[in-house]
């Protein structure tokens, strides 16, 4: 299990493709980016972002990133669920964390938000508090298209 790391502007047509997937698929309906353009477009605001994924047969299931955004370093994490609970998000996780001093994200942590299939979104939180993370209450996004807390891991 390779560890495969790029900068968008590396990033080929056909892996952008899977990211936007994977993103669709994992993330709830209201993330959604409905075109290929709609997604690069949402990549090519984020200062200074680094990719990490992992494929199998030239196929991505895992995927994470970090980027800058006010001054702290931001990242996201999405596995495929045929892989989740396999290690697989702690050791990217763990490579995020090694080359970074503090990690902030936004986490669901509700079960109300809906999938593209319907179901409903398991929020990741208990992940992210075993791996180190803590949640920063009084931070929240609280609108029509999303609502998370803030988490920080710090080294």
């Amino acid at each position: 299990m390779e560890i495969i790391s790029l900068d968008t502007k590396s990033l080929q047509a056909h892996q952008l493709l899977q990211l936007m997937e994977i993103w669709n698929k994992e993330y709830p309906a209201s993330l959604a980016h409905k075109t290929l353009e709609d997604f690069e477009s949402y990549l090519s605001t984020l200062s200074y972002c680094k990719h990490y994924s992992i494929a199998e047969n030239n196929s991505i299931y895992a995927w994470g990133f970090e980027f800058d955004r006010n001054e702290e370093r931001w990242f996201a994490l999405i596995i495929h669920s045929a892989y989740q609970g396999k290690g697989i998000g702690s050791k990217l996780l763990n490579r995020m964390k090694h080359e970074n001093k503090t990690l902030n994200g936004w986490v669901i942590d509700h079960a109300y938000a809906k999938m593209s299939d319907g179901s409903f979104y398991r929020s990741p939180m208990n992940f992210y508090l075993k791996n180190g993370f803590h949640i920063i209450s009084h931070q929240r996004i609280d609108n029509e298209v999303i609502s998370a807390v803030k988490i920080q891991w710090n080294n």
